[in-house]
């Protein structure tokens, strides 16, 4: 998942909090139930906990992680209304499942909820654990445990009908459909005090007991086996260690599912607002003169967000899902894996780009790797291309409500405050939107068309400053003519005529290395005749020659 992770996060109190739960189990109980219906159970007490950094913004969590590190989030983005806690066996065959709600979660609070750190204790029908126990062909007293907080219905019902050993949860997809200004969706929301999903940011493997009976000492809330902490005595026999202090245990790390923008005005400070310098004059000695033009900014549009994503990440080297499951996969496949950088910022401020990444594997991989030239909206909320190919300039107006459109002004004015360090000296951030994640498998494959962007609209504004006085020079003349142009380009850029045409009908003007292209069919045509050069054979014959490294070529496809 393009996750919260890699972006933002900070500083967290830590805080203990206790709960008891709901069996949800694959022997027929819903959601609600007491769990105590088929039998004994036993219980099961976890800490998870979201990552905890220095600072108020991005950096790398090590050197095996995502370039762009961790932040601890808003109370809203901490906030956990629903805890699934998962037990697998260490192949991901299904063990057992039991659900925590909020109250519960919450009960026994000594500080503040959505401080990153929780505890939640489950309640597990004997009869779940005893098929494992019975299982000798694959039972290990190390067991692999999953935390989904604030779960979709699909997961959950998933989960209420998983049999003993099923792996195919893992694969479990979720669908996220949003259009038009719709802010919140099923995995991120404000609602209950706030909503995000989050799931194992890394595989979390535990000891249980050796033996069966060993769980006889663990059938109420208040003796619970932990699977966070010691169970026992320190250092004394038959002690189980699951605490933070052995080894790679200790509290369950999770990972909200969702990315976030954030955005500030990065227009330089001698301009106005959102304002950028784009076309200078250009002196007869061939120096930079006087600014002409400048482009102020005033909609941004979200395009290409991600539509359905797995439940538990996976990566591997090539980002599609090559031998999952699979012993000895040579393509680095891995549940929740890291997330491995392809380059690494040196201590002279150079780029080691000699690293053995990786990608995230994305629910639709095979087909993104393939190409997608139709249908964008299978794959893509606020698709940038109709799904025809074409390129549809109505989709800036808010009214149509095919991409995400924001007024800058408003985003500027409305967005939460979220600085980009801890000295505030890198400018404000204001939190736009958050989104799923859209992973294309290999860079070939992350092209304009269906990569996530951010698209802006902005007016062009001539410097009046620069027009002249035609009646002081001598008509017919090449000062004139040359005066006389650049006069009429001034009024016609700063022209609110309306009868120059509707903005959202008018061709979209493209600017690329200096050129400018009306319509993108132009832009593309430009690029497929940018890619070919052409020689003269021996014979007079034309021979032409495709070559894709060309810098207009790469930036379309």
């Amino acid at each position: 998942m393009n996750l919260f992770r890699k972006f933002f996060f900070g500083t967290a109190t830590l805080a203990l909090l206790a709960g008891c739960s709901d069996d949800i189990s694959n022997a027929g109980q819903n959601n609600g139930s007491t769990g105590n219906e088929d039998g004994p159970s036993v219980y099961l007490g976890v800490n998870f906990q979201m990552p905890g950094m220095g600072s108020t913004r991005s950096f790398t969590d090590g050197d095996n992680t995502s370039n762009n590190g961790t932040e601890v989030g808003t109370d809203v983005e901490n906030n956990v209304n629903e805890v699934l806690l998962v037990l697998a066996r260490r192949d991901y065959g299904f063990i057992g499942a039991a659900s925590v709600m909020r109250d519960n979660i919450y009960k026994h609070q000594a500080q503040q909820p959505n401080a990153g750190s929780y505890h939640a204790t489950a309640k597990f029908n004997k009869t779940e654990l005893s098929q494992y126990y019975s299982d000798a062909a694959n039972f290990n007293k190390e067991i692999c445990v999953f935390v989904i907080a604030n779960p979709t219905g699909g997961m959950v019902d998933r989960l209420a009908t998983a049999a003993y050993g099923d792996t195919e949860w893992i694969n479990t997809p979720w669908t996220v459909s949003v259009e038009g200004n719709q802010t919140e969706g099923a995995i991120w929301s404000s609602t209950n005090g706030g909503n995000f999903l989050m799931t194992n940011s890394q595989i979390a493997v535990r000891e249980i007991p050796q033996q069966m009976s060993a769980w006889d000492s663990y059938t109420s809330e208040d003796k619970c086996f932990n699977l966070s902490e010691i169970n026992g005595v320190a250092g004394a026999l038959g002690t189980i260690d699951n605490s933070a202090a052995n080894a790679s245990r200790g509290p369950v790390k999770v990972e909200r599912a969702t990315a976030r923008f954030d955005f500030r005005d990065g227009s330089p400070a001698n301009t106005d607002a959102n304002t950028y310098p784009v076309v200078y004059i250009q002196n007869p000695d061939g120096s930079q003169g006087a600014k002409l033009i400048d482009i102020k900014l005033n909609k941004m549009a979200l395009v290409n967000m991600g539509k359905t994503f797995y439940y538990l990440k996976r990566v591997s080297n090539n980002g599609l899902n090559d031998g999952w499951n699979a012993a000895g996969s040579t393509n680095g496949w891995a549940l929740c894996g890291a997330e491995k950088p392809w380059y690494t910022l040196q201590t002279d401020g150079s780029l080691d780009q000699n690293r053995p990444g990786n990608y995230i594997v994305d629910y639709f991989a095979q087909q993104k790797n393939a190409g997608i030239s139709e249908n964008f909206s299978t794959y893509f909320n606020y698709a940038f291309f109709d799904n025809d190919g074409t390129l549809n300039n109505g989709n800036f107006n808010t009214a149509d409500q095919r991409w995400y459109v924001s007024e800058i002004s408003d985003v500027l004015s409305n967005g939460n405050p979220d600085n980009w360090d801890n000295n505030g000296n890198k400018g404000t951030y204001k939190v736009w939107r958050y989104l799923t994640e859209n992973v294309a498998p290999g860079i070939e494959n992350q092209v304009n068309g269906i990569s996530t962007a951010v698209v802006f609209k902005g007016k062009m504004l001539a410097s009046n400053d620069l027009k002249t006085d035609l009646s002081t020079l001598t008509e017919g003349t090449a000062e004139y003519r040359n005066a006389k142009y650049l006069n009429d380009l001034i009024n016609a850029v700063n022209s609110k005529d309306a009868s120059l045409g509707d903005s959202y009908k008018a061709p979209i003007l493209y600017s690329y290395a200096g050129s400018l292209y009306c319509t993108w069919q132009n832009v593309y045509d430009a690029a497929v005749s940018a890619s070919f050069s052409y020689t003269t054979g021996p014979d007079g014959k034309i021979i032409p020659d495709w070559n894709r490294t060309n810098s207009l070529y790469k930036a379309v496809f």
